[in-house]
């Protein structure tokens, strides 16, 4: 899925027992993605909020954070983290974790992407098309 994963409003009810959170950012997911065991992996996640997060985190599916290269920009209200993975040996969903200084401001979570790892090939021909090229596929 590609798409907004929060926009700005509240979540939760006070009546419900849950506390009250203003979401201030739209999420838009990463891209399921694809690399050949022990090159480049590739997730970008942008964060669109009139103040920027404080914090972008990256995490596997079973909570634990994510390692490899985080790189994060601000141009205007979007915030573009991108999260590479080097070498990608394992298939793993990630997703991203935007959070702000303001406790009242909350959290918002991406949905999961997938990386799909693929093998070399025993075809020598085919090496010439693969090694030394780190791709991303969207």
């Amino acid at each position: 899925s590609s798409g907004i994963n929060a926009e700005y409003g509240t979540l939760g009810s006070h009546a419900s027992g849950f506390a009250s959170v203003v979401v201030r950012g739209v999420l838009t997911d990463p891209e399921p993605t694809t690399a050949v065991r022990a090159n480049t992996a590739r997730f970008t996640c942008v964060v669109r909020a009139d103040t920027p997060p404080t914090l972008i985190t990256w995490y596997t599916e079973d909570a634990q954070r994510a390692v490899g290269n985080v790189t994060m920009t601000t141009s205007g209200n979007d915030t573009t983290c991108i999260l590479e993975i080097n070498p990608a040996t394992e298939a793993h969903e990630y997703l991203c974790t935007a959070q702000w200084n303001d406790t009242a401001a909350g959290s918002v979570s991406s949905d999961p992407a997938l990386l799909t790892i693929h093998e070399f090939t025993e075809n020598p021909g085919d090496y010439n098309a693969v090694l030394g090229f780190n791709f991303t596929l969207r």
